[in-house]
């Protein structure tokens, strides 16, 4: 599906990806803000223009790691 964006080249391209991610009871909101933003990465390298999903906190090794983790 495409639309006309008006003073946007003809030939440029959007693309929207997606991160998300349920904030877990008594979940940090920083917390629960790096596992969207893994998610959104996953969205990217999996072909763009989709949704992913952010593990389930009880997935997430540990969360204070500074790395994100949570998705193979």
């Amino acid at each position: 599906m495409s639309q006309k964006i008006d003073g946007l080249a003809e030939q440029a391209r959007v693309t929207s990806s997606f991160g998300v991610a349920a904030i877990a009871k008594g979940e940090p909101l920083e917390q629960a803000m790096q596992r969207a933003d893994k998610a959104l990465y996953a969205a990217k390298e999996n072909g763009r223009n989709r949704v992913e999903c952010a593990d389930a906190l009880q997935n997430v090794v540990n969360p204070l790691a500074p790395q994100w983790i949570g998705r193979p």
